[in-house]
């Protein structure tokens, strides 16, 4: 995480503009919010299984199971 520090910082100044910016529709907005929740998220799953392989079921049902939730998520507003 030390690495992307920076880029970390660059992406909150974005998403502060972003949600602050009136024009855009909620829809936009809520999309973004969606997609750091889910990077963040994604992140804390995949930190306890770095450097192992091979990667164990349980990384698999975790992933599986965030990855589903997210898309359930971005796909309701359709």
């Amino acid at each position: 995480m030390e690495l992307y520090i920076e880029l970390f910082v660059f992406l909150a100044l974005i998403f502060l503009i972003v949600i602050s910016n009136r024009f855009l529709p909620w829809l936009v907005k809520a999309s973004i919010v969606v997609s750091y929740i889910f990077i963040t998220t994604k992140n804390k799953i995949d930190k306890p299984y770095e450097n192992i392989t091979p990667v164990p079921d349980a990384y698999w049902d975790k992933n599986s199971a965030w990855v589903d939730t997210m898309t359930d998520y971005y796909l309701w507003s359709f």
